[in-house]
This record gives C-alpha cells, structure tokens and sequence, in this order.
C-alpha cells in the first residue's frame, strides 16, 4: 500500500485512502522524492547514470573464451605496424615494421588464462618489436584481455597511454 503522504503521482488510491498531494516536502523529516532532472541535480544524476551504464555493461571473465579469441590483433599506437595473429591450434604469429622500415616477425604459443576477477593471454616467445616494451629476447608476455562496449576483444599493451591490440 502507498503511504498517503508520498503522493506518487499516477498512483491510484486504494478503496478508503486519499492522496495527500499537497503535504509532498511539506514534512522534511520525512524522506522525499528529488526532481532529478533539475539543472542542480543533472549532473549527480549523469553521473550515477553513467555508472551504472559502465558496471552494467562490462565483460566478466566467463564472456571470454579461446574461440573468441582466434583472429587478427592490430595496435593502435600509430609508431608503425604491430598485429598480433591468434590461431586455432594455440599458436600465434608476431609482426613488426616500424616507420623506419625495421621488423621483426616471431611466433609460439598463447594460452587463455581465467580467473574469477580477469582474463589474460600468456605469449610464449614472445619478443616486442615497439621500442621500450620488453626485451630483445624471447620470453614470456601475459596481457591483459578486456571486452570493449561494442563486443570486440582488446589485448591491453600499455593501459597508462591507452595503448592496446584490437581485434579487427
């Protein structure tokens, strides 16, 4: 049943009861609806907006899988040309041209690694041709894997300059 003195507005009254509409912030010890969409309290309410919009459509570990994962990566950092390809037999494929003309092209095995919290890929091999991210021996590379708004699967290389493979 409604408390008469909410007031909900398009609430019907139940047979004995009235809506009190006039006592709506008439008692301020009483809890109140707000007007969200007054210029005071627009942004308190985007910004909740924007939240739950955030937390509700984020990627949780079990929407990935190895399946998925399979197909051509292409960095986004603009310093030359960087694909990572992900094969159905768990081996993958590196390629490297910077714009001075320098490559580097190697290959191993990736493997999916979940955990209740996250998803990562571990890269053996793996040998960065991006000047300043690893070393020039193979070795291992674990990196994150994230689900962007639109489905597509990003591998996060350097999340401080929003650096990261996408899948194409």
């Amino acid at each position: 049943m409604l408390d008469a003195d909410w007031g909900f507005a398009g609430a019907q009254p139940q047979p004995g009861q009235h809506h009190v509409i006039s006592k709506i912030n008439s008692d301020k010890s009483k809890p109140h609806m707000m007007n969200l969409f007054t210029p005071k309290n627009r942004f308190g309410f985007l910004a909740l907006l924007s939240i739950a919009i955030l937390f509700g459509c984020s990627s949780s570990p079990t929407d990935i899988n190895s399946k998925i994962l399979l197909g051509k990566y292409v960095a986004n950092h603009a310093k030359g040309i960087d694909e990572i390809e992900l094969k159905s037999d768990d081996s993958y494929k590196y390629y490297f041209r910077s714009k001075d003309g320098r490559e580097i092209v190697n290959s191993g095995n990736w493997r999916l690694e979940l955990t209740e919290n996250s998803s990562s890929i571990t890269f053996s091999n793996f040998i960065f041709g991006l000047p300043g991210y690893g070393t020039k021996q193979p070795g291992f590379w674990i990196v994150k894997v994230e689900k962007t708004f639109s489905g597509k699967i990003k591998l996060c290389l350097d999340p401080d300059l929003d650096y990261y493979y996408i899948q194409t």
